[in-house]
């Protein structure tokens, strides 16, 4: 398995183990990276940060993000001096597919394929600006103020509109995938959205999007898939 699990405090770069260290809690947006390494093969650290100790808040952490947020991803190995440091879950993403996915597997860059390139960033922009926005909102009203019925359809009704946007999407492909032919990044960031929906939300996603449960069981069979979300642990 490509994934090494680190525990200690890292206070500095020059601390880190060679090669990429991907820092995360239990997170959809950590789901979809872990989920692109395994597909690649490609070897990485992981070092879980408690959310619930508030160890992302902590001095160390601070040090290398100073937003003090996770998914963070370190990389000395593509340049051992510069050591990169990426945060954003998606801009992590796009990382890994222009500097690892190198046979171009489930990324078109723009050289490649420009038309495609820019329905990839469409569809990563919707997931990180619209559906987990949308989806946050609805499970934290849910969550913590369940008399705020005006607020919970509000925010559920924008999610169903999302998902209606995903769902036309693969109507017009008609591959069982979002833009390519086979999966692309965009399905392996949506996917994570699409198992919170249905079962933390409890989304009837099979009979009101159809073939985005069938894309979200699709995912779900892969062993790639098995292994990552349970990395850290699994995550809604």
């Amino acid at each position: 398995m490509p994934v090494k699990h680190i525990s200690e405090k890292i206070q500095s770069v020059d601390q880190l183990p060679s090669g990429l260290t991907l820092f995360s809690g239990p997170s959809p947006n950590v789901q979809k990276l872990t989920l692109y390494l395994e597909l690649l093969n490609v070897n990485y650290n992981f070092r879980v940060i408690n959310r619930v100790a508030l160890e992302q808040k902590e001095e160390w952490f601070i040090e290398l993000n100073p937003q003090g947020k996770f998914p963070l991803l370190i990389d000395n190995r593509i340049d051992e001096s510069k050591k990169l440091i990426i945060s954003e879950s998606n801009s992590i993403l796009l990382y890994i597919a222009n500097n690892y996915d190198q046979e171009y597997k489930y990324f078109k860059p723009e050289s490649l394929d420009k038309q495609l390139y820019y329905q990839e960033l469409k569809y990563l922009f919707l997931q990180e600006g619209a559906l987990r926005l949308t989806q946050f909102q609805w499970k934290w009203y849910v969550e913590h103020q369940k008399d705020k019925t005006e607020e919970i359809d509000r925010f559920k009704n924008e999610t169903l509109i999302v998902h209606d946007v995903i769902e036309r999407q693969l109507r017009v492909n008609k591959t069982g995938y979002l833009i390519d032919k086979g999966l692309n990044i965009v399905d392996i960031a949506i996917f994570p959205f699409l198992k919170r929906s249905k079962y933390l939300l409890n989304l009837d996603l099979g009979n009101l999007f159809p073939l985005s449960n069938e894309l979200l069981e699709r995912v779900l069979q892969l062993n790639e898939t098995k292994i990552s979300i349970e990395i850290p642990s699994p995550a809604l």
